[in-house]
């Protein structure tokens, strides 16, 4: 049996005591790297779904303040309604509601 004061279970314990804080610091910096990961992804597919949703609507876009329109709380106003065609503008929320 080893003695609480005696030189090997000192030695035991800060060598255990070192490794514990390695795995906690390795448990944090891991789990900061995933959330990091998970934002940049995220960050990409709503990129992408905005270039694709920019290519879809294409010169229907009046200005980049276009889809302030869109929110529940925002009036319709002439700057969100399509310039390219009737036929657009009759599939426009906005201007289908006010015709």
């Amino acid at each position: 049996m080893m003695k609480t004061g005696s030189f090997s279970f000192r030695l035991f314990a800060s060598v255990g005591g070192v490794l514990l804080a390695m795995a906690a610091c390795f448990a944090i910096f891991q789990d900061h790297r995933e959330r990091a990961y998970k934002i940049d992804v995220l960050q990409g597919r709503l990129q992408t779904y905005n270039f694709e949703l920019l290519q879809t609507l294409g010169d229907s876009v009046a200005s980049p303040r276009c889809f302030d329109c869109l929110r529940p709380e925002a009036t319709p106003s002439k700057a969100c309604a399509p310039r390219s065609s009737k036929k657009a503008a009759a599939s426009w929320p906005t201007a289908a509601k006010a015709t």
